[in-house]
This record gives C-alpha cells, sequence and structure tokens, in this order.
C-alpha cells in the first residue's frame, strides 16, 4: 500500500491510497469464497458457486463492496498510524474507478482533532478558603445523627400532622368518554407529609385525617404528558388511611451517644469534640476538590482552542438525544412540552446546547493535551487501586467490578480515560499555586480553633 497527502487544511487532511493490485484481487477472491459459502442458490452447493454465477445473481458491485468493506479499515488503520492522526470523527472514503488488474485508488478525506493550547501551568493561581467549622455545623451534624436514628411509632388518638408518615391503600381514576377509568391502585403505601416531593394536593388532601378515614385529592395533568389519553385531564386520588406513623428524635443520653460514637464518647462534650474534628477533615477534602475545580476552570479560561463547526454539531446532537431521553424518562414530556414548561423557544434551547457542546468539546481538547504534557501512562496498578475505589465506594465486591469491566470493551475505555484524566489533573495540581484566602477572625466560632487542631480548649 502506498499513501501521499493530497491537500491539508488545519483541521482536516485529503490522502490518496494506492492499493495493489495484487492485493485487491485477493480481496476479491476472498469475498467470492465468502459469499459463495453464505447464500442459496438453486442448483449450487454453498461454497462451490462460480463467479460468473454470483456477479449475475449479486453483481460486480456486492462483491466489490464486500471486499472493500475489508480494505478500508485496513487501509484506514495504517495511514492514522502512518501519519499519527488523531481523527474528530469517522472519514469519508472516495472510491476511484475500480479495474481488476490495477491497483485500487482511494481518496480519504479526515476530520482531524484541534490541539489545544495551554498557557504555562506555574502563571495558574487558585485562592480556596480556610476551613471555618461553626457551632452551627456541629449543632446540624448532631442532629443528622438523630434524624439518622429516628424512630418511628404508630400515633393513636390525634389527627396527622406534617412530618408524619401514613400509610395509605389508593386508588387513581380518570373520567373519559366510557366512564371512570383504573389508572393504578397500591396497598400499603407510606407517604411522608414532611417529603419535599409530595404533591401539595395530596399533602393537603392527607393532613388532620385520622387512621380509618378516607380522603380525595384531585391532580391536573401535564398537557405535554407523554400518555395522551390523561395529558390536561384531572386524576382523582382516593386515599384509605390504614395508619398513621410519628418520628421521635432519641434524646443525647450517654447511651446514644456510645452507640453514635461506637463507644469512644459518652458525653455531649466528647461527641462535639469528635463532630469537629470530623467537620474539619470534610472541609479540607472539599476544599482540596474546589482546588482542583477552580485549577481546572482557570486552566480552561486561559487555553485555546480552535473547534469545528462540523465536531460542535455532532456533540450537540447527541445532547440533544440525552436531553429528550432524560425529559421523558424522568417528567414524560416531549421536548416541546418542557421547553414550553420552561418558558424556552426551540432556537434558544439550540443556542444553549451548542454552548453546551462547545465547553463539553473544549473541555474534552484541553484535558487530552494537560495529559500529553503529563506524559501520563496509565498501569495495571492504578487500573487495580481505581477499581477498588470506585468499588469500596459502591458498595461492590471488588473481583465482580472488575469482571464487569473486563467483559464491557467501551466500560474498559471508558475506566482507562478516567484513570488519564485523573493523573492528568494531578500533574496540573502539582503545577499551579494553591493560595488560601485571609481569615476573618469575627467569623470564626469558638469551636472552630478545635476543629483544626483536633485538641479542645478546655
Amino acid at each position: 500500500m502506498r499513501s501521499e497527502i493530497v491537500s491539508q487544511e488545519k483541521d482536516s487532511v485529503s490522502i490518496k491510497v494506492e492499493i495493489e493490485a495484487s492485493d485487491f484481487s485477493k480481496a476479491v477472491n476472498e469475498s467470492i469464497r465468502r459469499l459463495s459459502q453464505s447464500i442459496n442458490i438453486k442448483g449450487f452447493r454453498k461454497g462451490h458457486i462460480p463467479r460468473r454465477v454470483l456477479e449475475l445473481y449479486l453483481g460486480k458491485e456486492v462483491i466489490y463492496k464486500d471486499a472493500l468493506d475489508r480494505i478500508v479499515p485496513k487501509a484506514l488503520s495504517q495511514i492514522v498510524e502512518d501519519y499519527e492522526l488523531e481523527l474528530a470523527t469517522e472519514p469519508t472514503v472516495n472510491v476511484k474507478e475500480i479495474k481488476e488488474g490495477e491497483p485500487l485508488n482511494l481518496e480519504f478525506a479526515l476530520e482531524l482533532r484541534p490541539e489545544a493550547v495551554l498557557p504555562d501551568l506555574k502563571d495558574i493561581e487558585v485562592e480556596i478558603n480556610p476551613p471555618q467549622v461553626t457551632d452551627e455545623m456541629v449543632d446540624e451534624a448532631i442532629e443528622e445523627l438523630r434524624r439518622l436514628h429516628i424512630q418511628l411509632l404508630p400515633v393513636e388518638g390525634r389527627p396527622s400532622r406534617d412530618g408524619d408518615t401514613v400509610v395509605v391503600n389508593y386508588t387513581t381514576t380518570i373520567q373519559d368518554e366510557e366512564g371512570d377509568r383504573v389508572l393504578e391502585e397500591a396497598e400499603d403505601v407510606s407517604l411522608n407529609l414532611g417529603h419535599p416531593n409530595l404533591h401539595p394536593q395530596i399533602k393537603e388532601a392527607l393532613l388532620s385525617k385520622e387512621a380509618g378515614s378516607h380522603a380525595v385529592a384531585e391532580l391536573i395533568v401535564e398537557e405535554g404528558h407523554s400518555d395522551a389519553t390523561i395529558a390536561g385531564k384531572t386524576v382523582h386520588c382516593n386515599f384509605e388511611i390504614k395508619k398513621i406513623i410519628e418520628p421521635i428524635l432519641p434524646e443525647l443520653s450517654e447511651e446514644f451517644i456510645a452507640q453514635v460514637t461506637g463507644g469512644e464518647e459518652k458525653d455531649i462534650e466528647g461527641l462535639r469534640k469528635a463532630l469537629r474534628v470530623k467537620i474539619a477533615r470534610q472541609l479540607e477534602n472539599r476544599n482540596q476538590l474546589e482546588a482542583r475545580n477552580k485549577a481546572l476552570e482557570k486552566l480552561l479560561e486561559l487555553s485555546n482552542v480552535d473547534i469545528p463547526a462540523s465536531m460542535i454539531d455532532r456533540e450537540a446532537e447527541v445532547l440533544k438525544k440525552r436531553d429528550i431521553e432524560a425529559i421523558e424518562q424522568k417528567r414524560s414530556m416531549s421536548l416541546e412540552a418542557y421547553l414550553a414548561e420552561q418558558n424556552l423557544t426551540v432556537e434558544e434551547y439550540e443556542r444553549l446546547v451548542r454552548e453546551r457542546a462547545q465547553k463539553a468539546l473544549k473541555q474534552a481538547l484541553v484535558l487530552d493535551a494537560l495529559a500529553k504534557l503529563a506524559d501520563v501512562e496509565v498501569s495495571s496498578g492504578d487500573i487495580d487501586e481505581w477499581i477498588a475505589r470506585i468499588a469500596s465506594s459502591q458498595g461492590e465486591k471488588i473481583e465482580r467490578l472488575r469482571s464487569r469491566i473486563e467483559r464491557d470493551k467501551e466500560l474498559f475505555r471508558n475506566v482507562i480515560d478516567n484513570i488519564r484524566l485523573e493523573k492528568a489533573v494531578d500533574y496540573l495540581m502539582s503545577q499551579v499555586t494553591i493560595k488560601e484566602a485571609k481569615e476573618n477572625p469575627a467569623s470564626v466560632s469558638s469551636e472552630e480553633s478545635d476543629a483544626l487542631s483536633g485538641e479542645d480548649n478546655g
């Protein structure tokens, strides 16, 4: 195979490829053999169909296409390697006139990934706030511990109130041309009257009700609902309240404190001290993450990359498809209905999607350039460490996660990419300057210094 560059621009290149006549003939003969074994022609055994018969039955074009389907990918792989190209998308290929016994001429039009120009990383500065643990943070942490160990007790002698959980049987119906139609029925469903996502009409209907009573709520379905048979109609929800459950927060007793601290603390002061240290550690971790995010934002701001409109168009289509799927899955709405709800025109949405696409592409190209600058390599040890970390965070067995990743080539590539980018950002953080914002003494709580030092002032 011979190749030469025909033309080249900033982010595209055309390359002419010549396949030797003997190689093309071999590919055609292989196609004849394959096709002879795969089709049925009356009067001929599979694998023994003469070429002339195949040409009459299928046409020469089918035979040539089968041969080209194997020749073109190999030729593309070879020129990508020879010219060290990074493609932005699948190339187009122009096949010149085919004449057996003569070389096969192809011309590839390739769109290249643009190169991002990075700033001097040592010029990047990020500022973070020192961790400040306030009394209010400790108070909230204590309340969260109490909420985690809440007791749910049946209520007797009073109606339901905000914060209670009611256990109900319910039926939802809608009226159409045939009368009342049941949409859904369920028993022993728990509804938290304090939950922010509970529909206001349902909450109002279930408040101030006693066990054994009934309640009705009417909900109007959105016009853009995916089920046109109920869109814009009123759904009637009929509830039978079986029981009411009240949440009871535990007292801050010595027994409770010992329970939540694994026996390490026994009084409120010890608990507060332990929580201050824990919160300070969490804030420090948050600061490290914030510093990484700020460094990345600064890197993106100072980097330059000229992204072709065609790349942005393709990425925008991918994002739009994801939006449509997410809206249909989560809201049971069409994109058009969702845009109307958000007071967005189609033109405004298209502009926003293109902005998202451009931002996503710039980030990917800049991070790729950063990984090259850092000369990042992903070792088997890196993969083992990543799998162990993710398995721990997801509560999954390491070997099970490893097996799942190794079976899925795309997932495995994503893991490699994630590790590569993590290491690239680690390199970025080793180069940038991190400054701590000046602390405002007036804003520091009486307990803050304890959290940072891990010591009690006594």
